[in-house]
């Protein structure tokens, strides 16, 4: 792991996909930040608000055509 990330990488077991999910989106971001993403995007439609509720971040969501975000 620190071959790749380097020395001060750490790892953190977490419960499943959403607290894992959850738990880079709080690394990236303030409490108080919010994250764009696709409407159709996984963290979105399947995390059940966790990112909200849990991480207390805002999801921001686009509708995309094919749920990729563009600059425009």
């Amino acid at each position: 792991m620190h071959s790749h990330f380097g020395p001060g990488a750490e790892a953190f077991p977490v419960f499943n996909g959403t607290g894992a999910n959850v738990t880079a989106l709080q690394a990236l971001t303030d409490r108080w930040g919010a994250v764009i993403c696709a409407e159709s995007a996984h963290i979105n439609v399947d995390e059940g608000g966790a990112p909200e509720r849990m991480g207390g971040l805002k999801l921001l969501t686009v509708p995309t055509p094919d749920g990729k975000l563009t600059p425009s």
